[in-house]
């Protein structure tokens, strides 16, 4: 994945990692990183012949600014699904992360110590007048000064893994970055194909 740029979504400005693999479903995922902690506002997706995008409000709280190791974190909320020329829906979703502990990964891109988080997620309601329960869970490890090393995840039965191959630092803080922040970059995973090709710089409190 690789940085495109910040982009609105709901309420908010967020950044938009954009996949490199040619045969990926998401379009794009919208994070952010600040006062407010990491978090998880949406992902753009290609649904058959057109796009759809879906919105979390509030967003999805991976991991707060200041949490202690291991801590508990649960979101609720609204997932909004716009799809292209067929309008608005509106279902809910309940998220879980975990941060579990310090974990030494070791991934093509190198050796890491990384914090472990542990993520549950579930999104149900009524799509295009059909009843919709899906959910998944995964782990995400990410590495200080250099963000998701490593990502698993199961879904409907099918579980898929992620390793960072390879990553580049950013030299000067990005516009907008919180005084007295760590900055932290969050590289982008190869997955299939993809290879990671660019950083994603954030201020995160610390």
């Amino acid at each position: 994945m690789v940085l495109s740029d910040q982009e609105p979504i709901g309420d908010e400005l967020a950044w938009l990692l954009v996949p490199t693999a040619d045969d990926a479903i998401d379009l794009g995922e919208y994070l952010t990183n600040d006062e407010e902690g990491l978090r998880y506002h949406g992902v753009a997706l290609a649904v058959g012949f057109t796009d759809a995008l879906v919105v979390f409000d509030p967003p999805f709280v991976w991991c707060p600014p200041v949490a202690p190791i291991p801590s508990t974190h649960r979101t609720t909320g609204d997932a909004i699904i716009q799809i292209e020329g067929f309008g608005e829906e509106t279902l809910s979703y309940e998220a879980t992360s975990k941060l579990v502990r310090m974990e030494t990964v070791h991934v093509p891109a190198g050796t890491f110590s990384a914090v472990r988080i542990d993520m549950s997620f579930a999104i149900s309601g009524r799509l295009n007048g059909q009843n919709i329960s899906l959910s998944s869970r995964g782990s995400q490890w990410l590495a200080e000064g250099v963000g998701k090393v490593k990502e698993t995840e199961t879904f409907q039965g099918e579980t898929s893994e992620s390793e960072l191959v390879s990553y580049a630092l950013v030299p000067e803080p990005a516009a907008g970055t919180a005084a007295g922040a760590t900055l932290l970059v969050l590289a982008a995973l190869a997955a299939g194909r993809g290879r990671a090709r660019g950083p994603l710089q954030f201020g995160a409190t610390g």
